[in-house]
């Protein structure tokens, strides 16, 4: 899951000199030592077998699954990497080539990076094991663990410096020394997912059963010292959700129940820091039932159908939102967006064939996604705001060989 959406952003080319610097650390953390002015020369190499081949040898013999990626993170339209089961690759120039940054143990769930050098990752050595909390600080090359304790985090926050924030299905932490020590953050009972901005304002989902079963979202802006409610929601199944907040923008997943392959789930939006809110749309399911707080107003669907599973949640500027979709039953993957903070709401037409997606959007127009089952692994681009999408690099699983 993907938690921070302040990306670093670059201007205009360097001048020969800064270039060069650049060229050489590029080459030291991973990165092809080839400017991209050369690379560009060449054609796009969309199916990479090499790199493949690679990345396969050079992964641990422990890990059984077929190659796939888990997360993207871009820090520009032309810089960003993509972590999987046993690797890490980078792109500089905008997915027309990628490189080997990091093959061995590491099964990557989550990766953060705050510049080209410095970056948080959560990893887990085997399959099923708990994830790692990981740092890097030469672009992720070598990962150390500098946090020793039991927690098991499953979503990062990397703030700048050395600052940020971990999310276990329970509970909120914060570390100001890189990971080596978190601190819990006071949060009510039966929290089940949550974001904090910084270090005072934060908003939680609570979980509610009985005969007022459903979802609360409570709100801070002490740290957690005192909690308010900022929105009510009736559900008949509760089982977790997803918030993401940037600037003003408040968004948050509510699950209802899931079957036949199909999730139902409600996306309730804010654009006054949680104010006020209203129920972007509701996607209630044959298999899974009734969405959270579905009525008469706000009923819809979700991108990727039928029954699409919600994935990551990306914001550009002040006002714009992308939700990546993907339908098991379907078998295919798409986005969905909203320009006016969750006033109007359109699901792209184009789809990708696939089962679950991971974005990464640089403005309006460009992004990435990753196809992250292991059945059609790829990498795809769009600059028309998901309405098409071209590939960047695609494997080939291992049973289709």
């Amino acid at each position: 899951m993907k938690m921070n959406n302040n990306r670093v952003s670059y201007g205009s080319y360097p001048s020969l000199s800064i270039m060069m610097v650049l060229v050489l650390l590029l080459g030291m953390v991973g990165f092809s030592a080839t400017p991209v002015s050369a690379k560009t020369s060449k054609a796009c190499d969309v199916n990479s077998s090499t790199l493949q081949s690679q990345l396969e040898q050079g992964r641990s013999s422990s890990i059984q699954e077929d190659i796939h990626f888990t997360d993207t993170d871009f820090l520009s339209q032309t810089t960003g990497r993509a972590a999987g089961n046993g690797f890490l690759i980078g792109t500089s120039d905008s997915g027309c080539h990628w490189q080997k940054i990091y093959t061995g143990t590491w099964q990557f769930s989550q990766i953060e990076f705050s510049t080209n050098t410095q970056g948080w990752a959560l990893a887990s050595a085997k399959s099923g094991q708990k994830p790692v909390f990981l740092t890097t600080t030469d672009g992720g090359a070598t990962w150390k663990s500098p946090y020793k304790g039991n927690i098991r985090f499953n979503k990062i926050d990397k703030k700048s410096g050395s600052t940020g924030f971990a999310y276990t299905t329970s509970g909120v932490y914060k570390t100001i020394n890189g990971g080596a020590a978190w601190t819990a953050i006071p949060t009510p009972a039966n929290t089940r997912g949550g974001y904090f901005q910084d270090s005072n304002t934060g908003w939680v989902l609570k979980t509610v059963s009985g005969s007022n079963s459903g979802y609360r979202i409570m709100e801070t802006i002490d740290g957690g010292n005192k909690w308010t409610t900022a929105l009510s929601v009736g559900s008949l199944e509760v089982s977790g959700g997803e918030i993401y907040a940037s600037g003003k923008q408040v968004w948050a997943i509510l699950y209802g129940g899931a079957g036949m392959s199909q999730v139902s789930y409600s996306v309730y939006a804010s654009s006054d820091s949680g104010k006020s809110w209203r129920q972007v749309f509701g996607q209630s399911t044959a298999g899974g039932g009734k969405a959270p707080g579905t009525g008469a107003l706000g009923n819809g669907e979700g991108p990727a159908q039928p029954g699409g599973h919600p994935g990551n949640m990306q914001f550009v500027g002040s006002t714009i939102s992308y939700l990546a979709g993907g339908s098991p039953a379907g078998g295919k993957v798409a986005v969905g967006r909203s320009l006016d903070s969750g006033k109007t709401w359109n699901n792209m037409p184009a789809t990708i064939d696939g089962i679950s997606a991971d974005i990464s959007f640089l403005s309006q127009n460009v992004g990435y996604l990753a196809v992250t089952d292991s059945l059609t692994p790829a990498i795809y681009t769009t600059k028309d705001g998901g309405k098409t999408w071209s590939a960047t690099l695609k494997f080939v699983a291992t049973d289709k060989q």
